[in-house]
């Protein structure tokens, strides 16, 4: 019973993300088809071509499942098109030994009806610090910079990224909120927008 519960919430979960998407695609054609789908692929690659390259990548960076997604699978011949990336195999193989990024998801208005052409769009990009070392860090962190970089010349659209870890969502552990400043109410809050504003856009699904 509890199976056939959690496969059912996850196909009414996946229903809903669809639509969010393409109420997001509708409203920023442009930008949506970078953020739903380029940026994925991004931070699962490292050619020189491509922004986000780190040079002397300790380990692969990828986003979990992401070499099962048969959808960007078929984009990515436009991918490496657009960067001029000849290579005709995926750069997606899998890496037995990756850092994994958990999951990737948008927070706030974008794909509502509160999204206007002056939105921003907020990204979480959710780790567990325990894969992690410090090195891994600073080459994940260099690597989401250089793309913001990309993203700031290319989008009208102004991208934010917050690499979280997972254990400190679970705990309502958000940066300098704390609760001393504002107690643990907005904490709550916090995890609350996130869990119902938030777009799956790769990796893990919300539980």
């Amino acid at each position: 019973m509890l199976n056939k519960t959690i496969l059912r919430n996850k196909q009414t979960y996946a229903k809903y993300n669809r639509f969010r998407k393409d109420v997001f695609a509708r409203l920023a054609p442009r930008d949506s088809d970078v953020i739903l789908n380029l940026l994925p692929w991004l931070l699962s690659v490292n050619d020189p071509a491509c922004p986000g390259y780190v040079e002397r990548l300790r380990q692969t960076i990828r986003l979990y499942g992401i070499e099962e997604d048969r959808e960007l699978l078929k984009k990515e011949p436009s991918f490496k098109s657009r960067f001029g990336i000849r290579k005709e195999d995926s750069l997606l193989k899998h890496a037995p030994d990756a850092r994994i990024i958990q999951g990737l998801y948008t927070i706030g208005s974008v794909g509502t009806i509160a999204q206007t052409s002056q939105s921003d769009c907020d990204i979480w990009i959710c780790i567990d610090r325990k894969d992690f070392d410090d090195a891994a860090m600073r080459q994940l962190t260099q690597k989401v910079n250089l793309i913001k970089d990309w993203l700031d010349k290319n989008l009208r659209m102004p991208v934010f990224f917050f690499i979280c870890d997972i254990d400190d969502i679970r705990n309502c552990q958000f940066g300098s909120i704390d609760f001393e400043s504002c107690g643990s109410a907005q904490k709550n809050v916090m995890k609350e927008e996130f869990y119902r504003t938030c777009i799956h856009l790769g990796g893990r699904i919300p539980f």
